[in-house]
C-alpha cells in the first residue's frame, strides 16, 4: 500500500510538471490570440511572430532585434521610448500620440528603422514625433501631422543621427524651427530619398532647420514647405550649418540662409533653389552658394544722334542707350550692378527701322535681353577694284571669259568706309557678304579670249558693276600639242560609205587639222571592202596660237562588205550593218548527187543547194553572230512555182525555213550557213489520190446502176 501511495504520488507531481508550460501559456492569452481584432504583431529574430489585441501588449513584447508590425490603426497612451536595435512597421496603418510630448523617444543607445511594408505605404506615424538621440532610419511610410516646439516631425540632438530613406516627412508643424525637422549643432541628417514637404514653422525653416550637418543623396526632396507667412521655407542653414550632396544627387531642395554665401561644398545647382526670390543658387569651383537672385528683365531706350549705316559699330549706338532693370522677385535691380551691350546682326545693320537686341548682364553674368529700335541707311557703291590670281593655270585663246571668274575677286569701295566682295549676280553679292541689302554684281563680256586680244599673248579684260569699271591682263598661250598625246580611235564602215579624218581623231583644239592616208592608196570618199592602215599627220593652221605638231599617229579602217555573193552568182549575201572581207561563200547545186530529204509524201525536193561559209579559210560551224539576208537564184523549172525551203544539217536535222518570194529569187533570213538548202514543191500526191476515189465512187455507182436497170427489164417480161 505504501508503495502505491508513493507511485501516486509521482504520477500527480509528473502532471503537474507537464501541465505548468500549458497553464503558462493561458495566462499569456492576450499575446497570442490571433483571432480577428489583432492590433499588431511583434516579429523575433528568431522568425517567430505573435499578434496582439493592444499595442501596450505589443510594445511590452517589443524586444531588441524585433519588428513591430501594425496591423490595424493604434494611439499610443504614452511616449514610446527605444533603447534598442528595433523596426517599426506601420504597414499602412496610423500610430498617433495624442498626450503632450514627442510620439517616439529613440534614445541615446537606441537604432530605430521606422518603414512600411504594405503595397501602397500609406502608413503615417503623428502626435508629437520623433526625438532622436540616437539613430533614427525611416525608409518608407511617412511622419504627418505631428506638432512641437521645434522639429514638427524630428528632432535630431546633439550626438543623433537621422537618415531618411524614403517615406515624407509632411504636414507637420513648429512654433519654433523647423516645421519638418530640426537638427541640432553636433546632429547629423543624412536623406538619400523621401519627400519632405508640406510642412510650417512659425521661425526658421518650415522644412528643415539645419544646425548640425545634411548629408544628400539619389533623389531627395526638400520643397513646398512654408513660414508662418506663407512664404517659402525649406532648408535654413544658420552660420556654420554645412551641406554635402553626394555624386549623382539629383532631387530637389530649397534653401535660405541666415547669412548669403557658401552652404555646400559639393552638388549640382541645378538641384538647388533659393527660398528667397531675391537670391539664387550659385556653383562655382565645385561649391555651392546663395547669391544676388539673377537679372530677370531690362527695358531699354535709344536715340542716336548721327547717321547710323549698316555697318556703324555697336559703340556708336551705345552712346545714347539707357537701361532700367529688373531682378527675378519683380524689383528694380541695382544699377551699380547692371552691365549691358548691345548686339548687332551678323555682317551688319539691314537698311531702314532695325530692331536690335540689347543683352544686358547681372552681378554673376547672367543675361537678358529687349530690344531698340534704329533707323539704317544703306551704303553706296563708289568703285571698284580688281584681283585676277590665276596661279599657275593657262589660258588659251578659244578659253571663254567667263572661266576667269573663278580667279577673279572684285571688290567694292561703299559710303560707309567699308569695302565688300562682289559677286556675279546680287543675290551671290548679298550672299557673300552677309548683306541683303548690297546687290551690286560684276559681269564680264561673253565670247572668248580672242576677242580680247589686244597682240599675240595678251588680252585685256573689262569688268562692270553698275556704272563703274575696271580692267585686267591675261596672258595668253600657245597651244602645245604633241601627236603622242592626242588619241586616235579604229573606224568600221560599209563599202560604199565614205570616212573624213576626224571619225579617227574626233576631238581636236580649233585650228588643227588631221591629216589622213590610206594604205595601199585607198581614198576616204570610197574605199572598197578590206582592212587598211591610216596614218595620220596634224596640219595648224594658226601658227600665233598653236605650237606645231610633230609625229604622226595610226589606227586600222575596217571596210566591211555591203553584199557577198558567191562564184556564179547564184547566191548573194547582204547585211546593212556590213560582212566582214574575210569571208569567202561558197554555194553548189548538189540536187543530182545529194540523197533527197525526208519531207513527207506531198513535197517533192526539186533542188538541193551546198552552203559553205569559210572566215579568213577556216569553215563557220554553228550560228553566226547576228542574222544576215540570203538570195537563192531558183532554176527554171522552179520558176513561177510555189516553192518551199528546208535546211538540212549533217546530222539529219531538218527545219523549215521561212522564206519570201522576189521574182526568181528566194529570199531568207539566216545564221547558219554551212548546211544544205532543199528547195521542194507539191508532189500533186493529193490529187491524185482524189481523182483516184472519185473514178472509184463513179465505177461503182455505174456498177449498181447497170444491175437496177437488168432487174427491172427481168420483171416487165
Amino acid at each position: 500500500m505504501e508503495i502505491y501511495r508513493r507511485r501516486k504520488t509521482a504520477g500527480i507531481a509528473l502532471l503537474l510538471v507537464l501541465l505548468l508550460p500549458a497553464l503558462f501559456l493561458l495566462l499569456r492569452t492576450e499575446k497570442t490570440v490571433r483571432a480577428e481584432g489583432g492590433v499588431a504583431a511583434v516579429t523575433a529574430q528568431s522568425g517567430e511572430t505573435a499578434e496582439y489585441l493592444t499595442l501596450s501588449g505589443a510594445l511590452a513584447d517589443w524586444t531588441a532585434g524585433s519588428t513591430l508590425r501594425l496591423l490595424a490603426d493604434c494611439v499610443a497612451d504614452a511616449t514610446i521610448s527605444v533603447s534598442e536595435e528595433k523596426t517599426l512597421d506601420l504597414n499602412g496603418f496610423r500610430l498617433s500620440f495624442t498626450g503632450a510630448g514627442r510620439t517616439v523617444t529613440v534614445q541615446t543607445e537606441g537604432d530605430l528603422t521606422i518603414t512600411d511594408t504594405a503595397s501602397r505605404a500609406e502608413g503615417v506615424l503623428s502626435g508629437g514625433g520623433v526625438r532622436v538621440r540616437g539613430m533614427l532610419t525611416l525608409s518608407a511610410g511617412n511622419l504627418s501631422e505631428n506638432a512641437a516646439e521645434d522639429g514638427g516631425g524630428v528632432y535630431v540632438d546633439e550626438g543623433g543621427s537621422f537618415v531618411m530613406q524614403g517615406g515624407s516627412v509632411s504636414e507637420n508643424t513648429a512654433t519654433g524651427n523647423g516645421g519638418g525637422v530640426y537638427v541640432h549643432a553636433g546632429g547629423s541628417f543624412t536623406m538619400q530619398g523621401g519627400n519632405i514637404s508640406s510642412n510650417t514653422a512659425a521661425g526658421n525653416g518650415g522644412g528643415v532647420y539645419l544646425g548640425g550637418s545634411l548629408r544628400l543623396g539619389a533623389g531627395a526632396r526638400i520643397a513646398e514647405n512654408r513660414g508662418a507667412r506663407g512664404e517659402r521655407c525649406n532648408l535654413y542653414l544658420p552660420v556654420g550649418a554645412n551641406v554635402f550632396a553626394e555624386e549623382g544627387f539629383s532631387g530637389s531642395v530649397g534653401v535660405s540662409m541666415a547669412s548669403v554665401g557658401v552652404f555646400a561644398q559639393s552638388g549640382s545647382a541645378k538641384c538647388f533653389y533659393a527660398d528667397d526670390l531675391t537670391y539664387a543658387v550659385k556653383e562655382s569651383d565645385g561649391t555651392l552658394s546663395l547669391g544676388l537672385s539673377p537679372l530677370a528683365s531690362v527695358t531699354a531706350e535709344c536715340e542716336p544722334e548721327e547717321t547710323i549705316f549698316p555697318r556703324s559699330s555697336a559703340d556708336t549706338i551705345e552712346k545714347y542707350l539707357s537701361l532700367v532693370g529688373v531682378n527675378e522677385n519683380g524689383a528694380p535691380y541695382p544699377a551699380e550692378k547692371l552691365l549691358f551691350a548691345l548686339s548687332l546682326p551678323e555682317g551688319g545693320l539691314a537698311v531702314g527701322e532695325n530692331e536690335l537686341l540689347v543683352t544686358a548682364t547681372g552681378e554673376d553674368g547672367e543675361q537678358v535681353q529687349t530690344s531698340v529700335f534704329v533707323s539704317v541707311a544703306a551704303p553706296v557703291l563708289t568703285g571698284i577694284t580688281v584681283q585676277f590670281e590665276p596661279g599657275e593655270k593657262l589660258f588659251y585663246f578659244d578659253d571663254g571669259i567667263a572661266s576667269l571668274q573663278e580667279y577673279l575677286t572684285v571688290t567694292g569701295s561703299y559710303t560707309d568706309g567699308y569695302s565688300r566682295p562682289l559677286g556675279r549676280t546680287a543675290q551671290e553679292t548679298s550672299e557673300g557678304c552677309g548683306e541683303s541689302y548690297i546687290v551690286d554684281f560684276c559681269e564680264l563680256p561673253e565670247g572668248t579670249l580672242a576677242e580680247a586680244l589686244q597682240e599675240p599673248g595678251l588680252a585685256v579684260v573689262t569688268v562692270t558693276a553698275g556704272e563703274y569699271s575696271a580692267k585686267f591682263r591675261v596672258d595668253v598661250s600657245k597651244y602645245v600639242l604633241n601627236a603622242s598625246d592626242m588619241v586616235v580611235q579604229n573606224v568600221t564602215i560599209v563599202e560604199g560609205a565614205g570616212v573624213e579624218a576626224r571619225d579617227f581623231v574626233p576631238s581636236l583644239p580649233a585650228g588643227i587639222t588631221p591629216v589622213v592616208s590610206l594604205s595601199d592608196g585607198a581614198e576616204l570618199t570610197a574605199p572598197a571592202a578590206g582592212n587598211y592602215t591610216a596614218t595620220i599627220t596634224f596640219e595648224v593652221a594658226d601658227p600665233d596660237n598653236y605650237e606645231p605638231v610633230e609625229g604622226s599617229l595610226t589606227a586600222e579602217l575596217t571596210v566591211l562588205r555591203a553584199e557577198l555573193s558567191c562564184g556564179d552568182g547564184t547566191c548573194v549575201l547582204s547585211s546593212k550593218n556590213g560582212i566582214p572581207p574575210e569571208w569567202e561563200l561558197s554555194v553548189k547545186d548538189v540536187t543530182d548527187s545529194a540523197e533527197a530529204p525526208a519531207l513527207g509524201s506531198e513535197l517533192d525536193c526539186k533542188q538541193i543547194y551546198e552552203f559553205l561559209l569559210r572566215d579568213d579559210g577556216e569553215i563557220v560551224n554553228g550560228a553566226t553572230e547576228q542574222s544576215y539576208t540570203v538570195r537563192i537564184l531558183l532554176s527554171e523549172e522552179l520558176r513561177g512555182k510555189d516553192v518551199r525551203l528546208y535546211r538540212v544539217l549533217s546530222d539529219g536535222t531538218v527545219t523549215e525555213i521561212e522564206a519570201v518570194r522576189d521574182g526568181d529569187w528566194l529570199s531568207f533570213e539566216c545564221s547558219r550557213f554551212t548546211a544544205r538548202y532543199a528547195v521542194a514543191t507539191d508532189s500533186g500526191f493529193g490529187a491524185y489520190l482524189a481523182l483516184t476515189i472519185l473514178f472509184g465512187v463513179v465505177c461503182v455507182a455505174g456498177a449498181g446502176l447497170l444491175l437496177w436497170f437488168f432487174r427491172v427489164r427481168r420483171k416487165l417480161k
